[in-house]
């Protein structure tokens, strides 16, 4: 562990206290951050979320596969048959993650895959990946893909966002259309010109593969996204969807088969995408579901040498941590700044040293600051410090013969003294305000009898009995 002092000196009277109770509140604490805002992106967009807290957060994402696109004939072939309309759905993945202070989250969501007279387009892939510096993408692990669905033929449902068709290696081209985009490689071509899906990237959208045209039959292209979707050749073909298990591009013979995205979350919630679901654009959203804080393991406040209290206390973690301001109270409501430690960013133990506490009740508190300005308080700890026996002000004389009374108040005090005077019957005779020095105290008027001289310097009070006689 490494250790950090900072002590603060004051040109303020010097004391000498008596302890009477020292309380130490040994704590384990949670100084907790807020919460970055979520992020949410669609349709071929991209994003970034930067965990902003001071601790490690944990997110939240879910990622769906853009639909692909449909047919819109309804009336296809020489022999009559009705096509259905809509492509594959996408497949949705939900995984949580743990992203480090300071660490960013780089999403893309897929785009549908287009539509056309003769055949569907794939849909693209959503995803996202762990950047930690948002420069370093490149280098960053998938946290998860979320498949596109295929595109639709004049015969057939496309398939999901779930089959091997925008597999890791890319996806073959079944007869005339594109395959979809996978993560090792760009989805293979199909003929007539239609091209494959592009390659999954981690730091842009991959392109979906470009239309073909069969005799004269203008496709559509594939969804943009994580792994692009797919082409159509503008023929009875469609293109598959993109990602590492994009959905099938539909034959004439063949459904699409099972299978999941990738996800390397916790808590995972894998769908599969639907066969003949509407071609809907993809998405990611990151939710912040909390921030683990800056752990304090102890805070503390001892007396040394009976002048000063020394406060020390330790983390076991720090993320994003400007430092911490030490504040004291007399009454646990008004608090005053004594100074600022700066934050070591890691398990560390700090001291601070108040060289000039109050006589009586000191309460002492941190507060952590963030670098973005957010802050949090720790528990409260607190030392009780009493003054010598004979008190820190001199009241003479006493009992006062003809009524000449002074009050004498140390010259190293630097702030107002209040006094007041309170008759035997607990009524408040007198109020004054006073300096250092010999100060006179006007009670020529008053009865004799017992009274009560209440004196307030600093949050601290004495009492004295005073007895005004003949």
């Amino acid at each position: 562990m490494r250790s950090f002092y900072y002590s603060l000196h004051y040109n303020t009277r010097q004391m000498k206290f008596q302890l009477a109770t020292l309380i130490g509140l040994l704590t384990t604490a949670a100084l907790m951050a807020q919460c970055p805002a979520n992020l949410s992106v669609s349709n071929g967009s991209t994003g970034t979320w930067v965990n902003t807290a001071s601790g490690v957060a944990t997110v939240r994402i879910t990622a769906v596969g853009a639909g692909g696109g449909k047919n819109t004939q309804v009336n296809y072939g020489d022999d009559g048959q009705v096509g259905t309309l809509n492509g594959g759905a996408g497949a949705t993945i939900i995984g949580t993650f743990t992203v480090a202070a300071g660490a960013s989250v780089f999403v893309i969501s897929g785009k549908a895959g287009g539509n056309s007279a003769n055949a569907g387009a794939g849909g693209g892939a959503s995803g996202a990946v762990n950047c930690g510096n948002p420069s370093n993408c490149g280098t960053g692990a998938i946290l998860l893909i979320a498949g596109g669905g295929g595109g639709t033929s004049g015969f057939f449902d496309g398939g999901g966002g779930r089959s091997t068709s925008g597999g890791g290696g890319g996806g073959d081209a079944p007869e005339n259309a594109g395959g979809g985009g996978g993560l090792n490689a760009a989805g293979t071509n199909g003929i007539n010109g239609a091209t494959g899906g592009g390659q999954v990237s981690k730091t842009a959208i991959s392109n979906g593969g470009a239309a073909g045209n069969n005799n004269g039959e203008a496709g559509a292209a594939g969804g943009n996204g994580m792994g692009g979707g797919g082409a159509t050749d503008g023929g009875a073909i469609a293109g598959g969807g993109g990602g590492q298990t994009g959905g099938d591009a539909e034959s004439l013979t063949t459904e699409a088969f099972g299978g999941y995205s990738l996800n390397t979350g916790t808590n995972q919630t894998n769908t599969a995408g639907a066969d003949g679901g509407a071609n809907g654009a993809g998405s990611v959203l990151v939710e912040c579901l909390s921030v683990l804080p800056i752990e304090l393991v102890s805070f503390d406040a001892k007396l040394q040498d009976q002048t000063s209290v020394m406060l020390s206390w330790e983390t076991a973690s720090e993320h994003n941590n400007a430092g911490f301001e030490v504040e004291r109270s007399s009454n646990g409501s008004a608090w005053t700044n004594l100074g600022f430690v700066q934050g070591l960013n890691a398990s560390a133990e700090y001291v601070f040293n108040d060289a000039k506490p109050m006589s009586g009740m000191n309460y002492y508190r941190l507060r952590q600051i963030d670098f973005d300005g957010k802050f949090d308080y720790s528990p409260i700890v607190s030392a009780q410090l009493k003054s010598t026996a004979g008190g820190w002000l001199q009241v003479f004389p006493n009992p006062a013969q003809g009524r000449n009374i002074n009050l004498l108040i140390p010259a190293d005090i630097e702030t107002e003294v209040t006094a007041k005077l309170y008759d035997p019957t607990g009524q408040l005779v007198r109020t004054w305000s006073l300096q250092s020095g010999l100060q006179p105290l006007d009670v020529a008027d008053l009865p004799q009898g017992v009274y009560t001289l209440q004196t307030l310097i600093g949050g601290v009070m004495e009492v004295n009995r005073l007895v005004l006689g003949e």
